[in-house]
Order: C-alpha cells, then structure tokens, then sequence
C-alpha cells in the first residue's frame, strides 16, 4: 500500500532528522535520504503532510529550546517564513511533481470543483459517518459496522474520529480519545523546550493527533506503540516537574 509505505517513511524521515539535528548524529542525513525519496514517489498526500510539518515542527522547537523567554517575536516570524520557504522549494522539486498535483487537485474540494476521486470518494466517507451518527448518536452501530454502509469497494470511512462515531458512537468516542487528552494536557502543563525527547515527542503527536482525521488508526498497531511512547514521555514530564 503506497499511502502506508509513504507514511512510514516520513516518519522514519522525521526520526532521523531529529537524531541528525538535535543529536549531532549528522551520518543520520544520508541515511533519510532514501526515505524522503520514498515519500515522494508514493504519491501520499498524508506522508507529504508528515513530512512537511514534521521538518517546520523540529526547526521552530530548536529556537525554543534555549527557553521561550529569549526568543523575540521578530525571531519567530524569521523562522516561520525561513522554514516555509525552504519547504515551498522542496516540494516544488521535479522530484516531487507528483505529490504537489495530488495536492494541487485536492485544494479544489474548497472551489466545488473536481478534487480527484480520492479526496472525493475520503469526503464521501466522512459525510456517510456523519449521517450514521446522527441516526445512532449514542453507542452507534457497533465496531467495525460502519462498514455495512459503504459502497462495496470500501470496507471503512477513511477517517477515524468519523468511523468511532459511526461504530461506537459519543459515549466510545470519549472513552477511545480520554488518553489522547490526557497526553495532550500533560504535553502542555509539565512541558519542558529544553529536553530534546520532549519535543520530538510534541513533533510526533502534533503530527499524530490531526492526521487521525485523514485515516482510520485505532486498529493499527503503531497507533498504540506510539500513545505508549507519548504517554511513557509524559509520565517523565510531570515526574520531572512534580518530583
């Protein structure tokens, strides 16, 4: 599958840029290489995305890693335009010519006009979710029952806050994202710029916690390595602060 290949990749390519940047591991750049170029000839929207934000995420975290405090509101606007630019001509390469016209086609979803039967067929999905929902808002239809509902050349609606909500409706919802919460409060109360595992656990679960909404994790086994690794860093966190 191109989209788990590319995602894999990008966030292999994400790990090693933090070793490479953060760690002074440098050898770590010639060995992401290959996986960046695996990002960019599946054709992923969603690795494209991983990618993209996990290099804007690492290089704006370095400047706050000498404290918040220091770090002048000029600095920031310098670093955001200086990080954008530098991802605008990466992603303008030939190299990844087939990836920006998969997303130049997607923006047009905004414009009512054609989006590719990709983004329309995920859209479909998710307005299917919906409509399920509202018929069984409480406990839903039971897991993995959404399927029952989609057209036969799909087996789940692409998007996993929209399917919970189909399947097991507010109350499973609530109960299936309490730790992403939790994760998320911690991140933000005992949150420390100046450890190196912090942020690329804050890049990780940034990039983590919005693309739920692009694929259906909760029955994929990296989902729960990596609520085990943010949960285990944000244990460390309060530890740390309270201790």
């Amino acid at each position: 599958n191109a989209n788990t290949l590319g995602m894999g990749a990008a966030y292999s390519s994400i790990i090693g840029l933090y070793y490479a940047y953060y760690e002074k591991k440098i050898l770590n750049i010639f060995i992401i290489l290959p996986t960046v170029a695996m990002v960019a000839l599946s054709g992923s929207k969603k690795a494209g995305i991983i990618l993209g934000v996990g290099i804007f995420f690492l290089i704006f975290l370095k400047n706050l890693s000498r404290g918040i405090s220091k770090v002048s509101f000029s600095k920031v606007i310098i670093s955001v335009f200086a990080i954008s630019a530098i991802l605008f001509m990466m992603f303008n390469m030939p190299f990844f010519e087939t990836l920006t016209d998969r997303f130049t086609l997607m923006m047009n979803i905004f414009s009512n006009e054609y989006a590719g039967s990709s983004t329309e067929d995920r859209y479909a999905m998710m307005l299917l979710g919906l409509d399920i929902f509202e018929e069984y808002p409480l406990l839903g239809v039971g897991i993995d029952n959404a399927l029952l509902y989609n057209p036969p050349r799909y087996d789940y609606l692409h998007s996993n806050p929209f399917e919970l909500l189909a399947d097991i409706g507010i109350v499973g919802v609530c109960v299936y994202y309490w730790i992403y919460i939790l994760i998320a409060y911690r991140f933000v109360k005992y949150g420390d710029f100046s450890s190196n595992e912090y942020i690329i656990s804050l890049t990780l679960f940034c990039i983590f916690l919005p693309m739920n909404v692009a694929y259906v994790t909760y029955s994929e086994m990296t989902t729960y390595l990596f609520l085990a690794l943010f949960y285990y860093e944000s244990v460390l966190l309060k530890g740390n602060k309270e201790g």
